[in-house]
């Protein structure tokens, strides 16, 4: 049987290596926020987390604060467990540096999803209703779209009708409480893996003005043997 690994919720869990080749340039980082297991309202409230946040992540932290060529946010399913995943690469700024970046996004972010009027929440729902409801242009596609459901068992063959009708009814509030329970810094039930590559060329990230937040500090888990990491959790 197919099982993901339940990261457990209120913890940071960071996973740091050096990149072997001396001459690589490049250091960078994969952000995972476990969402939860496959529930058509919540998946839609991560497609729509994810199309809204899409553009502000580009331009802040590629064009404003130039972390790097590759900046990126997406959703992505791993045997039936939704999760919003960032991947960040760059020569000039420290992993750690990096997910400190993040977090003031998800931070500055949070308060755009509260300012967000309710026409253009609308058409943001209108927007992904769109996309569910556009028309396969090939038996292949409608091919491969079955078959992943048979792949991971969930045999959910009208997923996107019923995403589709999820998405008629979910309100701007249900968006906000998504946010502040999956993303949300101080939330008891964020899920969050940080895994980081750095480069030999790259300096150590410098001190933060005040020192770390005790919050962050405490619910820090450095990861040093994956195996061991792996059987402490429980599983989906």
């Amino acid at each position: 049987a197919r099982t993901v690994m339940q990261l457990e919720g209120g913890k940071i869990y960071r996973y740091s290596k050096v990149v072997g080749n001396e001459a690589e340039d490049n250091g960078a980082i994969n952000i995972s926020f476990q969402v939860g297991r496959d529930d058509f309202k919540r998946n839609v409230l991560m497609q729509l987390w994810v199309q809204m946040a899409e553009r502000p992540v580009f331009h802040t932290l590629r064009s404003v604060e130039q972390i790097g060529y590759i900046v990126a946010a997406m959703d992505y399913d791993m045997h039936g467990v939704k999760h919003i995943y960032f991947i960040l690469q760059s020569t000039t700024k420290h992993p750690e540096s990096i997910d400190a970046s993040v977090e003031t996004f998800l931070v500055t972010f949070a308060k755009t999803l509260e300012e967000m009027s309710q026409a253009d929440f609308d058409d943001h729902v209108k927007s992904l209703i769109g996309v569910k409801t556009e028309k396969l242009k090939s038996l292949a596609q409608e091919g491969k779209r079955q078959w992943a459901e048979i792949d991971e068992g969930s045999l959910e063959f009208e997923r996107q009708e019923r995403e589709v009708q999820e998405l008629k009814k979910v309100s701007k509030q249900d968006l906000l409480n998504f946010d502040r329970a999956t993303m949300g810094a101080a939330s008891a039930t964020r899920r969050k893996l940080s895994v980081q590559l750095v480069s030999q060329k790259m300096a150590a990230p410098p001190a933060k003005e005040g020192g770390e937040d005790p919050q962050s500090i405490a619910s820090l888990v450095q990861i040093e043997d994956r195996r061991a990491f792996k059987k402490e959790l429980a599983t989906w």
